[in-house]
């Protein structure tokens, strides 16, 4: 419960300890007066410290005992597993008497679908239904394939030309490396994670591939074994933003990709 405190009302807190930063400046500014207390501002190796919290550029975000607590930090360890692949795709209804809907998934998904195979659906009045594949057409070079999905029969009364979003699960071929979604933070440049490196924290870039079930495939970036901070990410996030920018930062500022 404390943690979860700390996730709302706490982190203003944290945030206001982290924003002190141009106040103080501006009393080393005004002639170089130290305040005591618990500012716990470093200047040592480039290190920022907040009350809790060091940042040092390259080797991530180091915190206190208690503050790791408070923020509830929690992380998991990168693992190979074998990933059920989840195809996504709308079809619209084309003949309601026969309860029958087609829908257009790329060649690469295509290839994986089979008639048979289970169809998860929400209709647009956002109910749920379940269905099957029927056919899957061969694909033309760079086209689009065509897909056919019936409806169980009991699902609610459909009207030709109203559109279903469509679910298809479809197991794995070989074990990846995966990770927690929770763990991904969806940067402007790409997608980044917070590894942990000893004691630090540190945002590393990720390429990710399939995801089903909360999980999603890591294709770069981790080896198996790496562990990846899962709660408490976009908090750490928020440190380093105001680490970097300082005062009131409202854009997170990534590591610069590496080519």
């Amino acid at each position: 419960m404390k943690a979860r405190f700390w996730s709302g009302l706490g982190m203003a807190a944290l945030l206001s300890l982290c924003g002190c930063k141009h106040e103080h400046d501006h009393a080393h500014a005004d002639g170089g007066h130290s305040h005591g207390g618990d500012h716990g501002h470093s200047h040592g190796d480039d290190a920022e410290s907040f009350s809790g919290a060091t940042f040092k550029e390259g080797e991530g975000i180091t915190l206190l005992d208690e503050t790791r607590k408070l923020l509830g930090i929690q992380t998991a360890e990168v693992v190979e597993q074998t990933l059920p692949r989840e195809i996504r795709f709308i079809t619209r209804v084309y003949s309601a008497k026969d309860r029958l809907a087609l829908g257009m998934v790329p060649p690469a998904e295509a290839t994986v679908l089979r008639a048979g195979q289970t169809v998860r659906l929400r209709t647009a009045s956002g109910a749920a239904a379940i269905g099957e594949v029927q056919r899957v057409s061969t694909p033309l070079t760079n086209h689009d394939a065509e897909v056919i999905v019936s409806f169980a029969e009991d699902t609610p009364s459909l009207d030709s030309g109203e559109f279903a979003e469509a679910g298809v699960s479809v197991p794995g071929e070989k074990r990846v490396l995966v990770i927690p979604r929770e763990s991904v933070i969806h940067g402007a440049m790409g997608d980044l994670v917070y590894a942990v490196n000893g004691d630090a924290y540190v945002l590393t870039w990720v390429e990710l591939g399939a995801q089903s079930g909360g999980r999603v495939e890591v294709t770069d970036g981790l080896l198996a074994g790496d562990s990846v901070v899962t709660r408490g990410a976009m908090d750490l996030w928020l440190v380093e933003l105001r680490a970097q920018k300082g005062g009131q930062g409202c854009c997170p500022a990534p590591p610069k990709k590496e080519k």
